[in-house]
């Protein structure tokens, strides 16, 4: 981004690019996020309310950047009155609450979203670990900046009688930091992904689809960057570079987190049959003439062809994969171990319980989840 010798009206250029492109979409993929769910026919839960607030905060770093504009971004200190250049250094200020806050937001939110999908114990006390992480780094952070000061407004006027830290290497050591619970976040889930009973090719695309949070990293890196050329002698203006990157790393955070709650709405736009997701297809088979709902049951297998309203493909995948777990972990087995007798033979016996769904009623149940890739359960061996 903007170096220490680009020009003034460069800078200003610049920023309203960058910042007009991210909030754009940032808003686009929230709404389709929405849409997603309301279209799936599901509840909105804890992680979409949560990133309702970090779309808040995004707008408000938006907001921010404009009115840094407005108050010398990008030109030069020597050429600002003091009364501009204290407004902008009050503006700054409260930037810095709202970077802090935005980061661990979004964060927050990923792990919500992994908390809905992954339901495994070990991986929620995982969760539940990182986010412990993430707050601490949040707290650090966001009272080190707010108190960076004594007195407060020593910050906006620096002739205030009074103290602050080493401004110029906390920045950095809390980009690094930060830098670090990005990665924490992103791997958290691959380990769980590879072991879902789906093809090889889907772990592949919900790997790449997790890890589109790399972008992040790779942000804050160049932040970091940014931070270590900022001139405290000309900050108006050197400063542009360290805070577009703070506005990309936490709107391309926002934006990465909506991805995988809008992957069913890219399944349907790409045209996925259903005759290729597990479920059944639209044919005029007698399946379909008799009554609403019918249930077939035998002993060999568990498989439900039914609605089960809310779950998208990558929840169904992993509560499957859960319930193969949780079901041998009952019975004293391993997960992929196949039990023995003392006479050294193998018995699998499996159920499969099969619901079958008249035409109209299915389509109105399952909204778009009809469409989605799901992959079949493999059958619990007993």
């Amino acid at each position: 981004m903007a170096g220490n010798n680009a020009g003034e009206g460069y800078n200003q250029r610049l920023t309203i690019g960058i910042v007009v492109t991210c909030l754009t979409f940032s808003i686009l993929s929230f709404g389709l996020r929405l849409y997603a769910r309301v279209l799936s026919a599901a509840k909105l839960w804890y992680d979409d309310y949560w990133m309702v607030g970090v779309m808040a905060v995004c707008i408000s770093m938006s907001a921010s950047d404009f009115i840094g504009l407005a108050y010398g971004s990008g030109r030069h200190e020597a050429t600002l009155d003091t009364d501009t250049v204290t407004t902008f250094m009050k503006n700054l200020y409260v930037y810095m609450l709202l970077w802090s806050t935005g980061v661990f937001s979004v964060k927050i939110g990923i792990l919500l979203f992994y908390w809905r999908v992954f339901p495994t114990r070990d991986f929620r006390i995982g969760v539940l670990g990182v986010a412990g992480l993430s707050t601490g780094i949040f707290l650090s952070n966001f009272f080190t900046f707010m108190l960076q000061c004594s007195p407060v407004k020593m910050f906006w006027l620096p002739k205030t009688p009074g103290k602050c830290i080493d401004q110029h290497t906390f920045y950095f050591a809390s980009a690094i930091i930060n830098v670090v619970g990005d990665v924490a976040v992103l791997s958290l889930p691959l380990p769980v992904v590879w072991r879902l009973h789906t093809s090889r090719s889907k772990k592949w695309s919900l790997s790449f689809l997790f890890l589109l949070g790399l972008f992040v990293c790779v942000a804050s890196v160049f932040r970091i960057i940014a931070v270590n050329e900022i001139d405290p002698e000309d900050f108006t203006f050197s400063n542009v570079g360290g805070g577009l990157w703070s506005t990309v790393e936490v709107e391309i955070g926002f934006i990465c987190a909506n991805l995988p709650a809008i992957r069913p709405l890219v399944n349907k736009w790409l045209g996925r049959s259903e005759g290729s997701s597990g479920y059944p297809s639209h044919g005029t088979g007698s399946a379909y003439a008799g009554a609403s709902s019918k249930r077939r049951n035998s002993r060999a297998g568990h498989m439900v062809l039914g609605s089960r309203e809310g779950d998208n493909d990558l929840e169904m995948m992993t509560k499957d994969n859960a319930s193969d777990e949780t079901s041998l972990a009952n019975r004293g087995q391993q997960p992929g171990v196949a039990p023995k007798d003392g006479k050294g033979f193998i018995h699998v016996r499996t159920d499969v319980e099969m619901t079958v769904v008249e035409q109209s009623e299915w389509d109105k149940k399952r909204g778009m989840d009809a469409y989605l890739d799901v992959a079949s359960p493999t059958p619990t061996p007993r």
